[in-house]
């Protein structure tokens, strides 16, 4: 999660923040799979869990990242009206991100 406002940083728009639109947000959080996860010869375990059901919430995780967007890419999260959010493994650090989408709405 410490990464969400880096990489919206990155991306984000050149123009104005949005405003007085509504606004959808698409949103994948890719966290490391432990070492317990994975085999000595570094496979996945067949009973390795398929979803991330570890903190932080998924709830805490989309307030951080409505609130990161404030005010530079949207002027208030009130204007969102539709939330895509999933929380995914990944196999290592390199791969460890938070992806955010957004759309204007027509």
């Amino acid at each position: 999660m410490k990464d969400t406002k880096k990489i919206i940083g990155q991306q984000k728009p050149a123009g104005p923040a949005v405003a007085d639109k509504p606004v959808e947000v698409r949103a994948s959080l890719h966290f490391k799979r432990p070492k317990s996860h994975f085999k000595t010869n570094g496979f996945l375990k067949p009973n390795a869990p398929r979803h991330v059901l570890k903190r932080p919430d998924i709830d805490n995780c989309l307030k951080y990242i409505l609130d990161s967007l404030q005010p530079d890419v949207i002027v208030d999260d009130k204007l969102v009206v539709k939330v895509t959010i999933v929380k995914k493994w990944c196999n290592n650090e390199d791969e460890q991100k938070t992806h955010v989408e957004l759309m204007v709405v027509e």
